[in-house]
């Protein structure tokens, strides 16, 4: 209506721009019409409308009432609809990006093209898509009271870019241009790093020149500030009660390995007789050979509910299923070690 644009010429832009205008995005935009209808569900649902719709505002009749019969008022046979239909058969839509946006959410040209040239049309036993006659292919043609002359389809040569659209110049510039600004993002990106890697590598060393020489040298090396006291020490080739209480499972020494056989779910455990100080470290080596589903091995600390500060003095190897099956089977082995500093032990029992 803006551009003055005479009806014919309105009604071909939106039914063949795809064809008359491949390269036209202007134009392309009133193919925008066939798009209106998509439907991604249901392929009849969406035909169904656009013989529909285009019917209705194009000649002012209800083609879809001959959608399972013949018309009863207009000269519109149950065949002349679904010629009608196969003349949309073979299309689908998709959006072409416009010139400076890669974005579809933002813009885009929704626009029709020819997709499925071998797609076949069949009379819908009334109206049912579920029961097509495939006795019969019905060919595209128009009602025999819109022309007095035989519909042809003829092939139209398109240009590489109408059906390759990321073939055209402006998409390629677009995406030259994305690329050029990601690239220049990514290098002050890049510049920002390395200032801020230099200014605290700067502040770095100023640190060192103010420290003296004997924290430099002490610096992360708490073992020269505070010796640590190992408390138990057990490589568990031999049994030794006088350390641990063996609370749950089924454990036994051999060969030098402490081995828990008990398969289940159910936890089994070692508990530390003595109780250690607030603040210790604790080393548990082990080497699993097998098991089943439950392999978990840990350490497991038991705080008391009077204060988080307070150690309960116990610590378990908490083995969960540390078992064989058939021949295979899961060892413990290896050393324990606690080193203790700071608040005194704390007995839990008191």
């Amino acid at each position: 209506v803006n551009s003055d644009k005479a009806y014919d010429q309105m009604l071909r832009d939106m039914l063949a721009a795809d064809e008359l205008y491949p390269n036209d995005m202007s134009t392309l935009r009133a193919s925008g019409f066939l798009a209106r209808q998509y439907f991604k569900f249901n392929r009849t649902s969406w035909l169904d409308e656009t013989v529909e719709h285009t019917s209705k505002a194009m000649l002012g009749l209800t083609f879809n009432c001959a959608k399972c019969h013949d018309h009863k008022y207009d000269p519109v046979s149950q065949v002349e609809y679904y010629q009608m239909r196969a003349i949309f058969e073979p299309y689908q839509v998709r959006t072409d990006a416009v010139a400076g946006e890669m974005d579809f959410e933002k813009n885009g040209i929704p626009r029709a093209f020819d997709c499925n040239l071998d797609a076949t049309t069949y009379v819908h036993v009334r109206g049912d898509d579920r029961n097509p006659d495939k006795e019969r292919v019905i060919s595209p043609a128009v009602p025999a009271f819109l022309s007095n002359e035989a519909f042809h389809v003829q092939s139209v040569k398109l240009p590489p870019d109408a059906f390759q659209p990321g073939l055209r110049a402006h998409v390629i510039d677009t995406y030259l241009k994305d690329a050029e600004t990601r690239i220049a993002d990514t290098r002050t990106a890049l510049e920002a790093a390395k200032n801020k890697l230099s200014a605290a590598s700067a502040s770095y060393q100023a640190s060192l020149k103010e420290k003296p020489a004997g924290d430099l040298q002490d610096q992360g090396n708490p073992e020269k500030n505070e010796p640590a006291e190992v408390l138990v020490s057990d490589d568990f080739r031999a049994e030794r009660p006088e350390i641990w209480d063996q609370r749950s499972g089924v454990w036994r020494y051999e060969n030098g390995k402490l081995i828990q056989s008990q398969v289940g779910a159910n936890r089994a455990s070692l508990r530390l007789k003595s109780v250690p100080p607030a603040d210790f470290q604790a080393t548990l080596k082990y080497r699993p050979t097998g098991g089943e589903t439950w392999k978990s091995v840990g350490i497991r600390l038991t705080l008391p509910r009077i204060s988080l500060r307070r150690w309960c003095g116990s610590i378990a190897a908490a083995m969960h299923s540390l078992c064989w099956s058939g021949n295979r089977r899961r060892t413990l082995r290896g050393a324990a070690s606690c080193r203790c500093s700071g608040m005194p032990p704390v007995d839990p029992r008191k």
